[in-house]
């Protein structure tokens, strides 16, 4: 990774070095390459969750995505966003950073390799090459914004820039630094935050007569009636974000 500017000022800081913020920065330094960018993450090493992504292999987006596959905030706003930049686009994307992209069951697209890692290292080495700093082991803990200047706090450092993209990802595994502190942040600069609820997790049984399924994988259909007329054994299953409100 790459070492900060003295004066630690930059005109953009991305905070959150995964999949999204990598994909901003490539993209953002392909828009200006005058432009200081700097992505922030509090991991030793970028991309943990692109690594366990897939079962390892990453699958990196579906052939069709539509506003119909996303729980949650305003389908207008969704629509806007994927209008904004496609699966198409994305395929493109990846073409340009010579991550070649195949189809497999139900729309996935896998990189050939079938190596998450192709993914990430891509992600990275386009960065690096058009002059971004990738920071780690910099977890950031505030943002402030004076006039048009925004201070931003870590656990090393105090970074100042312009403009600031937050992704940080929600609190899916915390491990990884995907604790939804970046809500926080978020609520901090005066943004409201839509409840969260679990959308894809497992669910945990009493007892052991379950574990002789373990890894058996079935695709199933699930009605949601009342909290406790029904039981979801391992592994994951994904349902809608209504019926996990309804379920938490």
């Amino acid at each position: 990774m790459t070492e900060a500017l003295e004066s630690n000022s930059y005109d953009v800081l991305i905070i959150g070095g995964g999949a999204a913020g990598l994909m901003a920065a490539v993209l953002l330094a392909r828009q200006s390459s005058e432009l200081k960018i700097a992505v922030l993450d509090g991991a030793k090493r970028l991309g943990a969750k692109i690594l366990i992504s897939g079962g390892g292999r990453c699958n990196v987006t579906n052939v069709s995505v539509t506003a119909k596959d996303f729980s949650g905030g305003s389908r207008n706003v969704i629509k806007r966003t994927l209008k904004a930049f496609s699966a198409k686009q994305t395929v493109q994307f990846f073409a340009d950073l010579g991550v070649e992209l195949h189809e497999e069951e139900h729309g996935k697209l896998f990189p050939d390799s079938n190596k998450a890692r192709t993914v990430l290292e891509a992600l990275i080495e386009s960065a690096e090459s058009q002059g971004v700093h990738l920071l780690t082991d910099q977890r950031v803990e505030s943002i402030q914004k004076q006039d048009d200047t925004f201070s931003v706090g870590t656990q090393q450092a105090e970074f100042k820039c312009t403009k600031v993209i937050m992704a940080t990802g929600g609190r899916s595994i915390p491990k990884t630094g995907s604790d939804g502190f970046g809500y926080e942040l978020a609520k901090s600069l005066g943004h409201s935050i839509t409840e969260t609820v679990p959308a894809l997790a497992p669910m945990l049984l009493d007892g052991e007569f379950h574990e002789g399924l373990s890894g058996i994988a079935l695709e199933t259909e699930l009605t949601l009636r009342t909290k406790s007329s029904w039981g979801i054994p391992n592994p994951c299953l994904s349902i809608s974000g209504a019926g996990c409100r309804r379920l938490f």
